[in-house]
């Protein structure tokens, strides 16, 4: 099955994991993918990789990760 990870602006989660054939429903109408995965633990492992690729772009200038930017940063990512 495929899950899709997720954003939602305005949202207070940094991402969602999201099924596939669940994405298509209105109730995630407002959600959009940023990558896909073919299997759940998939998922989760690129949810954690992602996470640690923000906080090092911080910690290589010294600073502490600022998380409001995350949305922004992980679309520059995954292009």
């Amino acid at each position: 099955m495929a899950y899709h990870l997720c954003y939602k602006k305005n949202d207070k989660n940094l991402l969602h994991i999201i099924r596939a054939k669940d994405l298509k429903k209105p109730l995630f109408a407002g959600y959009t993918s940023i990558a896909k995965c073919d299997e759940e633990l998939d998922a989760y492992k690129k949810v954690a990789e992602l996470i640690e690729d923000f906080c090092q772009t911080y910690w290589d200038k010294g600073k502490n990760p600022d998380f409001g930017r995350f949305p922004a940063w992980v679309r520059r990512a995954m292009l």
